[in-house]
């Protein structure tokens, strides 16, 4: 085809990006890609084409569009945005130390006015990051995810499992007790387990609201 006329970096990110608007992303994937052959470094094409890997579950495809983004970015592009979704890429394929470098550098990266939901998803996802090396770094990144949009249930879910965690061996055993005489109907056995709990660890919210189950039970 003549230079005259090829068509633009700009032509393939469009219509690829019209496609990945309508969930169409075969099709989104297939511009992305045409345009890749022309403009093999473009760091536009790459960044757009990871978003349909991420909409489709390929993590790995995905975090080797973000590389190649990385690559050939611009000197004045903002390159945070794209480590941020590498990261959660390599949580995804269990690549933990990439994960940490790539989250930790985002995160730092991230400048002031940033959407809230952006960030807490970052530190949700490092939390994941660290869970099995570090669980107390893990339970103040699900903190801080919380505190930046407590409305997601994910992150409250993370947070109290952590939080469990941190808990003596003693609290755990008397967490797991308590939950299996709720279980099983033994309502008043169950109440007794988590005021015992409750002695030992007085602010443990999950115990306070299975109580509170049980007493609901026992009051019906």
């Amino acid at each position: 085809m003549s230079s005259l006329f090829k068509k633009s970096e700009e032509h393939f990110c469009q219509s690829g990006l019209a496609e990945l608007s309508q969930r169409r992303l075969a099709e989104a994937a297939a511009e992305f890609s045409k345009g890749l052959k022309a403009y093999p470094n473009s760091f536009a094409l790459h960044a757009n084409r990871s978003n349909v890997w991420l909409l489709s579950g390929d993590f790995a495809r995905a975090a080797a569009d973000l590389t190649a983004a990385l690559k050939s970015a611009p000197p004045n592009a903002e390159t945070w945005p794209i480590k941020l979704k590498r990261g959660t890429c390599y949580v995804r394929t269990e690549q933990i130390a990439q994960a940490i470098k790539d989250l930790d550098e985002a995160l730092a990266a991230a400048p002031r006015g940033t959407d809230s939901s952006t960030l807490a998803d970052g530190y949700f996802f490092r939390a994941l990051a660290w869970m099995e090396q570090d669980s107390k770094k893990a339970l103040a990144d699900a903190e801080k995810a919380v505190e930046l949009a407590p409305g997601d249930g994910r992150y409250r879910k993370l947070m109290a499992d952590l939080e469990v965690l941190q808990s003596p061996p003693e609290v755990m055993r008397l967490g797991q007790e308590g939950a299996q005489y709720l279980q099983a109907g033994q309502d008043q056995q169950a109440l007794s387990i988590f005021d015992q709990l409750l002695a030992i660890e007085p602010n443990n919210a999950k115990a306070w609201q299975m109580k509170g189950h049980a007493l609901h039970k026992l009051e019906r």
